[in-house]
């Protein structure tokens, strides 16, 4: 369809060429006689422009349609996943949590060296096995004694034979494990791969992973999965609690930051991400003094939180919300002075000591705000 109108409006821009050409005063001179002039050279140039952006359009056409394409795949290999028959959740999550128990008290026990080998050897026949709930037990084992010394390395071999299993619960099971090992080549790219897992219960799990393999940093090709992750709004919660600590890219700050603007979402964006931001950006900044400076008492703490722990380069800025929280509220809290005292200039205690002049403190704050314009004079020396 796109192809027949792009066609057509290129015909009949030769033929409206053509019309003009044949009716100018000097249509009777010969052609010959003309030659290629500016007008047929004019002509020419926009017809070649005209078929430059056509094919230009059916590149980009068939790119789209490429991209449909596989979202379409995408959305038929997740349908048939949640079709397949599954056997009852919580039965299975009973018998995993039978299985793992004995193995997994094995390996955290410290008395008993003996025992701790005789179960890593135990475990790994199980992962040489067959038995989809016997291993994701195993797996789930192995993750559990993430603190105990062995050969981790060793397991690889078997942790990779069960990335491709048809259970979600044992390739979900596999991926963190793999997460857990020393790191080899590929690890990256494998578990970016598991981010477009067809599974939801797979896709789930993902976060800690890509974290771990990143170095929590959040950029580049681990940005972009994540990206996709908090564009699933069932995963949303589980990546948000998983973030804390990370390094963000751009863009996936800015979608942090759009989280952090809704409701629904914003009290554990500031908890659980904004407030685990050592160097912020300005925007991230931004965002976090507007939260300190808000109503909402848990986002508050959160801000507050981070906006004390945030680099030197930032202390300025941590002074200003501070100083407009102090005159905003009377009496002032406590700890907004004692903060101030300790990131104020003297731009700060100037204002302070108007404050300390009016009727904005009573007794034992007053006493708090001439310490602290005291303090900051010192140190401003």
């Amino acid at each position: 369809m796109r192809d027949w109108i792009v066609w057509l409006l290129l015909a009949l821009l030769l033929v409206s060429n053509a019309a003009w050409v044949a009716t100018r005063p000097d249509a009777h001179v010969e052609r010959s006689d003309r030659g290629e002039g500016p007008e047929f050279v004019a002509t020419r140039m926009r017809v070649e422009r005209l078929e430059h952006d056509v094919q230009e359009a059916r590149a980009a056409a068939a790119a789209r349609d490429r991209d449909l394409e596989e979202a379409r795949a995408q959305r038929e290999r997740r349908a048939a996943e949640r079709q397949k028959p599954q056997p009852d959740p919580w039965q299975r999550h009973r018998e995993v949590s039978r299985l793992r128990g004995p193995w997994q008290k094995a390996l955290l026990q410290v008395e008993d060296a003996d025992l701790r080998t005789r179960t890593l050897a135990e475990l790994r026949e199980v992962l040489h096995g067959d038995d989809p709930v016997r291993i994701q037990a195993a797996l789930n084992a192995l993750g559990a004694a993430r603190n105990v010394r062995f050969d981790r390395g060793s397991f690889r071999p078997e942790v990779e034979r069960h990335l491709s299993s048809d259970s979600p619960p044992v390739r979900a099971a596999a991926i963190v494990i793999l997460a857990g090992l020393p790191r080899a080549p590929g690890d990256l790219e494998t578990v970016l791969a598991f981010v477009e897992d067809p599974a939801i219960e797979v896709r789930r799990s993902m976060m800690w992973p890509l974290l771990a393999v990143s170095g929590y940093k959040l950029e580049g090709a681990a940005g972009e999965a994540a990206l996709k992750l908090l564009a699933e709004e069932d995963l949303i919660d589980r990546v948000i609690r998983s973030m804390t600590g990370s390094r963000l890219s751009p863009a996936l700050e800015k979608r942090v930051l759009e989280l952090a603007a809704q409701p629904k979402w914003r009290q554990a964006m500031y908890h659980f991400v904004l407030a685990g931001v050592g160097d912020p950006s300005d925007a991230v900044m931004d965002a976090l003094i507007e939260g300190a400076l808000g109503k909402n008492g848990e986002v508050r703490g959160s801000a507050f939180h981070a906006l004390w722990h945030v680099a030197p380069r930032h202390r300025e800025r941590v002074a200003d919300a501070l100083l407009q929280l102090i005159e905003r509220e009377k009496p002032p809290s406590y700890d907004a002075l004692t903060r101030l005292e300790k990131h104020g200039s003297e731009r700060h205690a100037a204002a302070l000591e108007r404050l300390i002049a009016s009727d904005h403190f009573d007794e034992r704050l007053r006493g708090l705000a001439e310490r602290a314009v005291k303090t900051i004079r010192r140190r401003s020396r």
